[in-house]
């Protein structure tokens, strides 16, 4: 079972509307246990939403520490893929967690995470869910 936890940087200053998020995504994890790779991080992609003006998506998605240890920071790759329309293309994300935002994420702990992604393609819809979206984690490196 894994326990969604606050990142550092928020833990002070969590408005209603995250603290309610973070209540609807872990009885959504409840619900639906996943199939976790064990010792690595595992990423669920939630849902995405079009920024049409702008031509992006804000993508939120859920890490999960399934190694056997606790992680401080982590940087990795993150391919975000739209099984539903392929034609839609995201560039390759690095991103780097550093300890002042990430804290301390224990063994099957897990954090939302949101980012806005450039995109190219038309998308049909404006909100992707998890069915829709996928996304893979390279070159994964963390700190403990």
């Amino acid at each position: 079972m894994v326990k969604l936890v606050v990142q550092k940087k928020y833990q002070h200053t969590m408005t209603e509307d995250a603290k309610k998020e973070l209540v609807s995504v872990q009885d959504y994890l409840d619900a639906n246990p996943m199939v976790l790779q064990e010792n690595t991080i595992n990423c669920l992609v939630l849902e995405g939403r079009t920024i049409e003006i702008r031509e992006k998506m804000h993508i939120t998605l859920v890490l999960i520490n399934q190694c056997e240890f606790s992680i401080n920071a982590m940087k990795f790759q993150l391919k975000i893929m739209c099984v539903s329309e392929p034609h839609i293309q995201f560039p390759e994300a690095t991103i780097y967690l550093d300890p002042d935002y990430l804290g301390n994420l224990n063994t099957r702990e897990g954090i939302i995470f949101h980012f806005e992604i450039p995109l190219k393609g038309k998308p049909i819809k404006s909100i992707y869910k998890n069915s829709d979206l996928k996304g893979e984690l390279k070159q994964v490196q963390v700190g403990s």
